[in-house]
Formats: C-alpha cells, structure tokens, sequence
C-alpha cells in the first residue's frame, strides 16, 4: 500500500470540508501524485486540528451551557425557597387571624352569657319584688276589708272565677 493510497483511506474517513480547494487536494491525494500526498498530509493536519477546534468549541459551548442551566436551577431553587417562604408566613398570618377571630367569638360567647345570666337575675329579682308586692297588696286589701265590716275576701287566694258567698246548701233546704 503506498502512502497516497494511506492518505486517501484516512482522509476518506474524515469528514469532508465544504471547501473546494481541500475537495481538490483530496482528488490530488487520491491521484497519487507527490503534490497529492502533501496535500493529503496536509489536509489531515487541517481535518485534525478543525476537529480539536470544533471539540474545543462544542466542548465550551456545552460549559456555558450547563453554567447557564446551573444558573436557571439555582434561579428556580431561590425562587421556589422565596415562595415555600412566603407560603409558610402567609399560613402563620391566616392562623393568627384565626386565632383572633375565634378569641373575639369567645369574648363575644362570653358577653352574651354574662348578659342573659344578668338579664335572668333581673327578672328573678323582679319576679320576687313583683311576688312581695302582690303579697303586701293582699295583706292591705284583707285589712282594708277586714276594716270596712269584716267581710271575708268575695274569693278565696289562689282560685278563679264566680263562687258563691259561704259553705254550699245543705240538702233538702232552701238556699
């Protein structure tokens, strides 16, 4: 195998530049002339070190790459730490207010009780006061009466409607 054949093999395995001067010295190479293996050396040299390059550039592409995804994932892990934040003190405010608005419901709950408890008080005092004046009225009218003749009350305490004056007939006399 003669070293055109050899340059032409490994060049033929690179990937050809759109060139169409390299196109050229590659059809040079292939020939098998001297100028063609000078080109065919060459052009390797050119494919290899385009290579590195584009490896040195992809390579540095996909850094800056991951240094910009690394930022946005920092960006998102701050942003959802500020929210996480802001989520847990807005929970502590609504159970603080909650806890105010059911301490207000209790002091209300408690009013009221207090309050029906002295409205009930009042109206036992008012009952006893208004049953201590009946009894006074009572007493009064009974002396009143007792003054005025000694008449009985026309109805006994405690029982309602019409009754006759004194103990009910005996049988088989006229009322």
């Amino acid at each position: 195998m003669t070293l055109s054949v050899l340059a032409a093999a490994l060049v033929a395995q690179a990937p050809v530049p759109t060139s169409s001067a390299l196109s050229d010295a590659i059809g040079g190479a292939a020939s098998g002339g001297i100028a063609g293996i000078g080109a065919a050396v060459a052009v390797g040299y050119w494919l290899t070190r385009q290579h590195k390059e584009e490896r040195a550039e992809l390579l540095a592409n996909l850094a800056r790459k991951d240094a910009e995804i690394l930022a946005a994932y920092q960006r998102y892990e701050t942003l959802q730490a500020t929210v996480m934040a802001r989520f847990e003190e807005m929970r502590k405010e609504d159970r603080a207010e909650s806890r105010r608005r059911d301490d207000q419901w209790v002091q209300v709950n408690r009013d009221m009780v207090a309050a029906l408890e002295h409205v009930s008080s009042s109206m036992d005092e008012t009952k006893s006061s208004m049953d201590e004046m009946k009894r006074v009225l009572e007493a009064i009218i009974a002396r009143v009466d007792h003054l005025d003749g000694g008449a009985p009350p026309a109805r006994p305490p405690g029982r309602s409607g019409p009754h006759k004056k004194g103990p009910p007939p005996a049988t088989g006399e006229a009322p």
